[in-house]
């Protein structure tokens, strides 16, 4: 058995650890999105341009 006070600690340990891994997933999900728009955004110039290309016969 541990005594309070260890217990207390343990449980702050875990709840640094749960923001420390919520922070790093915020910042995954920021770079998922970031690197998703810029796809798409590259789509995008692509279909315009072949729209704008003269069409070869």
């Amino acid at each position: 058995m541990c005594t309070a006070a260890e217990f207390i600690a343990s449980a702050k340990r875990k709840g640094e650890l749960q923001k420390m891994h919520l922070a790093i997933l915020e910042i995954f999900l920021l770079s998922v999105d970031r690197m998703l728009e810029t796809g798409c955004r590259c789509d995008r110039q692509k279909d315009m341009m072949r729209r704008s290309a003269p069409a070869s016969d």
